[in-house]
């Protein structure tokens, strides 16, 4: 029988105070720890810790700790964590190589510090380059690579890349086998989500074989990414998980929905994520 340990992406940590002399201002999410102890009276054990970063960097990482502590409390098991993404001061494929340097010098001394000692199974960074184009996309995979090479010898865990939607970097099939052939340290995360129009995500796991050491789990229409309940899109699971197996992909399966929009309950999270493994074990003989 084939089946994967069980995780859940953490809540929204961070919600917006609004703008106040010209700046944005951020806190902690007041239902941040309600949700916590949600999570936890459904049976989830292991998370992923992610949604606590803002726009400031020295703001994101006050809130990191705070976040931490009340993850701890709970005893949640960290298997992986979500780095920051979208803004600037944290991009890896920053075409400016003294931007870049500081970045990979800043996860290193103010996050891998705090989060080795956790001892995830992953780090998880989406590609960044969001001024890349079909013309200059070469750049800024360069600098991604770099990143990835230089952050990789900074950590023992597995500096994994995440496939997006839409942009120049690890958009679709293509390009997030791409990445994976050319990095050689990194790994990449699978989210099968993030799969549109003829992409498939257990076509994108079976091209990258064992570089892939992490997942997002969640269902789409293949119009746009939904973040629903598996079985609530069209994925199709069975073959999803399959290619899992063939693989030898050992890692967790790491449920990232979108809860709050859904309102799915966590105990119906689990109660999926039996039944999907389930069915997969009833039928991959037939």
């Amino acid at each position: 029988m084939f089946k994967l340990e069980f995780s859940c992406t953490t809540p929204k940590a961070v919600i917006s105070t609004g703008l106040k002399d010209g700046k944005y201002g951020y806190k902690l999410n007041p239902n941040y720890e309600k949700e916590l102890i949600e999570m936890k009276n459904a049976g989830i054990k292991n998370v992923e810790l992610s949604r606590w970063y803002t726009p400031y960097a020295d703001e994101t990482l006050k809130m990191f700790k705070r976040v931490l502590r009340l993850v701890k409390k709970h005893k949640f098991t960290v298997t992986t964590v979500h780095m920051p993404y979208t803004h600037n001061w944290i991009d890896l494929a920053s075409p400016w190589e003294n931007d870049r340097k500081e970045i990979v010098n800043w996860i290193y001394k103010r996050i891998f510090k705090i989060t080795d000692k956790l001892k995830p199974k992953a780090y998880i960074f989406h590609p960044g380059g969001g001024g890349a184009k079909p013309d200059n996309r070469e750049k800024f995979v360069d600098s991604l690579l770099q990143s990835v090479e230089e952050l990789s010898e900074l950590t023992t865990v597995p500096i994994c890349v995440e496939n997006m939607v839409g942009g120049n970097m690890t958009n679709g099939v293509n390009q997030i086998k791409e990445y994976a052939e050319k990095t050689k340290n990194g790994y990449v995360v699978i989210d099968v989500n993030h799969f549109l129009n003829e992409d498939r995500g257990e076509d994108a796991i079976l091209a990258i074989g064992d570089k892939v050491k992490a997942l997002h789990i969640s269902d789409n229409d293949f119009v746009y990414e939904r973040h629903m309940m598996p079985g609530d899109g069209l994925n199709d699971w069975n073959k999803i998980i399959g290619a899992l197996e063939k693989i030898g992909y050992n890692g967790t399966f790491n449920y990232e929905l979108n809860v709050a929009k859904y309102k799915y309950p966590y105990k119906d999270i689990v109660e999926n994520y039996e039944k999907l493994f389930e069915k997969y074990n009833e039928t991959k003989g037939e």
